[in-house]
């Protein structure tokens, strides 16, 4: 687990060192936001992980979050859309937090008030996802 650690964190640290996102500051909950996922992985209860694309894990590339109406939106590589709510956003230590529920899944949404950065983390019965990326105002 912490090769994958590691590795995604490497991949998200270098994409965020180009992202329009490192270049601006205020992810305070007040401006749309659009999100990419970087580096992905995927853990079942038996050990067994997976890391790679977002595709790999099915999970969108790109979401976008709509703070006014608490909805992230976003469309898979398949073409299917997906559409979840979050509770209030709660900004805490330098971190903008989202969280919601849906079809088995409870997850977490942080993203950093400086520079963007995301990490989103998903619990469902006997797995988990991790997603590493970026997030910009849309």
């Amino acid at each position: 687990m912490a090769v994958i650690r590691n590795t995604m964190a490497g991949l998200a640290l270098g994409f965020l060192a180009w992202t329009p996102a490192a270049q601006s500051a205020g992810f305070d909950g007040s401006q749309a936001l659009i999100c990419a996922a970087i580096a992905t992985a995927h853990c079942e209860a038996d050990n067994t992980c997976m890391e790679g694309s977002a595709a790999s894990i099915n999970v969108p590339q790109f979401f976008r979050i709509n703070f006014q109406d608490k909805v992230v939106r976003a469309t898979r590589a398949d073409g299917s859309e997906r559409t979840t709510s979050f509770t209030e956003p709660v900004l805490d230590s330098g971190e903008l937090v989202l969280q919601g529920v849906e079809n088995g899944l409870g997850w977490s949404l942080m993203i950093n008030q400086s520079d963007g950065q995301m990490t989103l983390t998903a619990a469902g019965d006997r797995e988990a996802f991790v997603v590493f990326g970026a997030c910009t105002h849309d």
